[in-house]
């Protein structure tokens, strides 16, 4: 009977072994466009690079970008991508993809026209998103709608590694700084709950005529 039962868990064993191989197979086969279905699951692989923009280190800006990546099998990358606003909004938009290394390194260098990047490590990057969610929501406001997948590349990261704390708003209170693809109607869902919940003097408000986004299209 126990030699019985070592042949079943080595008929087990080795059906897992099949399976997880035709997985790995699927996904050396697989696009990216096809490996996208499989995004959620991305936060289990290694980190690949940690990087923020300059901008965040610069109390004048308001806006950074934030980018966590990691290594999927058969060389593609999967990528969280998020436009925080410090100021007021916090995630402002977000993006998650999956590249081929060639499509990741030129999606880096096009970013790299318009910021400077540097290194980060992967626990204040998480970190410094989830504040920037955190400070909003209290306003009331909401991160962009693509945030909840694209939060999935953060995986069982712990923050409590990162000993940096990051302050949002400015002078001690949100401002709101509206986009140029902000439409008007936008614009005033915002101004209105902050006002709501902080009062007319609560906050500052600025629509400046341009401002180009990372991403080309509206905030939700």
């Amino acid at each position: 009977m126990a030699k019985s039962k070592k042949q079943k868990q080595k008929k087990l064993a080795a059906k897992r072994g099949k399976k997880v191989i035709k997985k790995k197979r699927a996904l050396a086969q697989a696009g990216p466009a096809s490996l996208m279905k499989g995004f959620s699951d991305a936060g289990r692989f290694p980190v690949h690079e940690s990087l923020v923009s300059t901008e965040l280190f610069d109390g004048n800006v308001g806006m950074c970008t934030a980018i966590l990546s990691r290594k999927l099998p058969a060389g593609h990358i999967a990528a969280g991508v998020f436009m925080i606003d410090l100021y007021c909004l916090g995630v402002k938009n977000a993006d998650a993809r999956i590249f081929t290394t060639y499509e990741y390194r030129e999606y880096i260098a096009l970013l790299e026209q318009r910021h400077d990047f540097r290194e980060i490590e992967a626990p204040c990057l998480v970190k410094l998103v989830r504040d920037s969610v955190d400070y909003a929501r209290d306003l009331g406001l909401l991160p962009h709608n693509d945030y909840r997948k694209a939060q999935k590349i953060f995986g069982d990261i712990d923050t409590a590694t990162c000993a940096t704390e990051y302050t949002f708003g400015k002078d001690g209170k949100p401002f709101y700084i509206a986009g140029p693809y902000e439409s008007p109607l936008r614009i005033k869902q915002i101004v209105d709950q902050l006002t709501k919940r902080l009062g007319s003097d609560g906050f500052e408000v600025v629509i400046p005529m341009g401002n180009v986004d990372d991403f080309g299209d509206e905030a939700d």
